[in-house]
């Protein structure tokens, strides 16, 4: 789901949900807890086929998956440790990364 997707189903707006992320307010539970249900309910997309796939390991700020992607290649994990280059990799994306 895009971001937009989530906002509408909780009913709240991207910028609400930029700020959880961010830690830029504090994160209800309750809200946590209805993210966690809307997602659980919604069916897995199908994605179309890739080329071939890989992980994005000291992802920076995702250069090289953006690279990969543009091949042909489908990202199955992304990690990176450094806050800053998260941030910057969510803004860029629009995905979800392990740090």
């Amino acid at each position: 789901m895009s971001r937009e997707e989530v906002a509408d189903v909780l009913g709240y707006s991207v910028r609400s949900l930029e700020r959880w992320e961010d830690g830029r307010l504090p994160s209800a539970k309750l809200v946590i807890h209805a993210l966690t249900n809307v997602l659980r309910d919604i069916p897995q997309r199908q994605l179309p086929p890739a080329d071939f796939s890989f992980i994005d390991l000291f992802a920076g700020i995702g250069g090289t998956r953006m690279a990969f992607e543009q091949a042909g290649g489908r990202c199955v994990f992304t990690s990176e440790y450094d806050a800053f280059c998260v941030k910057t990799y969510k803004r860029i994306s629009g995905l979800s990364t392990t740090s």
